[in-house]
């Protein structure tokens, strides 16, 4: 089974959001943090050249890594801004619990996620694909596929938690069964899984069904 991290493990895009309407404040231009929950999912220096681009700033591959390496250092500068959500830790114990082999798949670094999430918590998964392991990052399937090659499972058996249009497109591409849930967009964002929850005693639910064959 493959979780997304940021906003289905931690409660962490607000604090994304408001670093990158912060950097982009700096040069001018207006974001909402709506725009970029919907782009959540790409990797930080894709996402730096998506909203260069539609600015008509210059995004050739260097001012997208230094954009992104600000972003990054204002986004860890701000210490307490990122909690687990408590209510994913029992799902993803009662998922291990069962012998299904669980992993992480995020356009974060590693380096992000080893600041975030607990050891204790990292202990629950056999793998990790964070930006630094592939070529392209959601909507391309490429972090799932990887996902699911490290866990040596066919990508037809795995389930998918995410809470983005684009991690979802990227899961469906892949061939993969996609959940979605509510912490940072609308349902009607989140239209391309096959069912989203409101809150997590809904996506557990679906998962038990899920994964007792019951749809």
């Amino acid at each position: 089974m493959l979780f997304d991290f940021d906003g289905v493990i931690v409660n962490s895009m607000p604090g994304h959001a408001r670093a990158w309407v912060r950097i982009f404040a700096e040069k001018g231009l207006d974001i909402t943090e709506e725009d970029v929950y919907l782009h959540e999912g790409r990797p930080t220096v894709d996402v730096a050249h998506v909203f260069l681009s539609r600015h008509g700033l210059p995004a050739e591959k260097q001012h997208c890594r230094a954009l992104a390496a600000h972003k990054q250092a204002y986004y860890l500068s701000k210490p307490g801004g990122v909690v687990i959500f408590p209510e994913i830790v029992p799902i993803i114990e009662s998922v291990v619990g069962r012998g299904i082999a669980a992993a992480v798949v995020t356009g974060s670094n590693d380096e992000v996620v080893r600041r975030t999430l607990p050891k204790k918590l990292r202990s629950f998964f056999s793998a990790f694909v964070t930006a630094d392991d592939i070529k392209k990052g959601k909507p391309d399937p490429e972090p799932w596929l990887k996902a699911a090659e490290k866990l040596a499972v066919q990508p037809k058996a795995c389930l998918v938690v995410e809470n983005a249009p684009l991690g979802i497109q990227a899961a469906r591409a892949a061939g993969m069964r996609a959940l979605a849930i509510t912490t940072t967009l609308q349902p009607e964002h989140l239209q391309g899984a096959e069912a989203v929850a409101r809150n997590f005693d809904e996506l557990a639910r679906l998962i038990e069904s899920r994964l007792n064959g019951e749809h």
